[in-house]
């Protein structure tokens, strides 16, 4: 059985998400923010559905501290079925 919480598997969904928030964001409808970091292991995506806009909070906030938590693999994919179903949204 695979690790899905080890560096390897953690390091790939990672850079999937952050693939996938530029692709989002380049679509024009939304604006998404992927952030990692390093000096506290937090990655961090947020999500602003309909664009940016400084007056306006962020509609989904995900926020992983990756040394503490058991289900980072889980977090992730979550991330990670959002953004592909704002992708899919965009391609409509």
């Amino acid at each position: 059985m695979k690790n899905r919480n080890s560096k390897k598997s953690i390091e790939s969904r990672i850079a999937q998400i952050t693939a996938l928030a530029y692709r989002v964001t380049r679509q024009g409808k939304h604006d998404v923010f992927a952030r990692y970091s390093g000096h506290v292991d937090f990655f961090e995506v947020r999500i602003f559905v309909g664009g940016w806009k400084a007056e306006l909070d962020e509609t989904n906030n995900f926020g992983i501290w990756l040394t503490t938590s058991k289900n980072t693999f889980k977090q992730l994919s979550r991330i990670r079925t959002k953004l592909n179903s704002l992708l899919a949204e965009g391609m409509r």
